[in-house]
């Protein structure tokens, strides 16, 4: 079994309702997974899991959600090499950009996909599973040194 950890902003209903959605959609024998909101979320929860899974709302101007920031500030200099991070957007916009650099740094192998899953409602079931197979075949691939 493999640790997934799942943070997200903003920690409304509508968001709670997509995280949801995707903590279903990985495989119960394969994953023990966790959700916390961002504000909530600190470096310990992002180094005792295997997958990170980062899932953001774009505020205003682009920026990263404030309840962000203070995991942010946190992540320098931090060593997250050997685990894998996915993305996913809330809403109409990808909003993951700005926190892909801030990873970057920490040596995380990043999965390329992004997708956005709803608009302020729940995303569409087989949208969601098909994207968790992807985030479950990269982490294989991030596990055989293939990144």
């Amino acid at each position: 079994m493999h640790n997934l950890f799942i943070t997200y902003a903003p920690n409304t209903t509508e968001t709670r309702r997509v995280v949801d959605q995707v903590r279903g959609a990985f495989d119960a024998t394969a994953f023990i997974v966790s959700a916390k909101s961002a504000a909530e979320t600190l470096v310990p929860d992002l180094a005792n899991a295997d997958v990170l899974v980062f899932g953001l709302q774009k505020a205003g101007g682009g920026e990263m959600p404030a309840e962000l920031s203070e995991l942010v500030r946190s992540l320098k200099g931090a060593n997250l090499a050997g685990r894998a991070a996915a993305f996913f957007s809330f809403g109409s916009d990808k909003a993951c950009a700005r926190l892909r650099k801030v990873l970057h740094d920490t040596d995380v192998s990043l999965s390329e996909e992004d997708p956005v899953f709803g608009d302020q409602s729940s995303a569409r079931q087989a949208d969601v599973a098909e994207w968790a197979r992807k985030v479950t075949a990269f982490f294989a691939d991030v596990r055989r040194g293939r990144t």
